[in-house]
């Protein structure tokens, strides 16, 4: 049976959360992103609003409450020493501290094997004009400028959203099966 001082507790805790998923629910995303920055150390690229409120409400509540036990980080450690850290969760929350240790993160993604050579340049017709861009390692080149994406040259040169691979004509992805 539980005492009634452990349900008053558990009462303030609920009251405390709801509270404080109140309190971020009123925020922006880019306020959402700001807070994120303080309590994990680092920013992150999401938009979404929801996954942003649900994970700084377990932030704000983890930290209330400690963080990880001693055995926990320790267990950790053990962790990354045996499969290296890319393959542990990439934060461990700290108890002296309450920091992540992130594991280093891969920002660059494989290069897509559609594309051609870097250097290329891909010519195409469109509406009686030809266009060009240029093939770069990580990145593509249309009148001078840098583009991030095929799709993207392809909006600039259309006014309209296409497929980048389809409108400079290379080839699909292989189909899996």
């Amino acid at each position: 049976m539980t005492s009634p001082t452990s349900v008053k507790s558990d009462r303030r805790a609920v009251r405390d959360q709801d509270a404080l998923s109140a309190k971020l629910q009123n925020k922006t995303v880019g306020e959402l992103q700001k807070i994120w920055l303080e309590l994990y150390g680092v920013p992150t690229r999401t938009r979404n609003k929801p996954y942003l409120r649900k994970k700084l409400e377990f932030r704000q509540q983890e930290l209330k409450s400690g963080g990880l036990s001693p055995l926990a980080i320790a267990k950790s450690d053990e962790l990354v020493k045996e499969h290296g850290e890319q393959e542990v969760a990439r934060r461990v929350s700290r108890k002296k501290s309450a920091a992540y240790r992130l594991a280093p993160a891969t920002t660059e993604r494989p290069r897509d094997a559609r594309l051609p050579k870097a250097g290329t340049t891909l010519v195409r017709e469109y509406h009686g004009k030809s266009y060009q861009l240029v093939v770069h390692d990580r990145d593509f080149e249309y009148e001078g400028k840098r583009y991030g994406s095929l799709s993207t040259v392809a909006r600039e040169v259309t006014g309209q959203v296409w497929n980048g691979f389809l409108f400079w004509g290379l080839k699909p992805a292989a189909s899996k099966g």
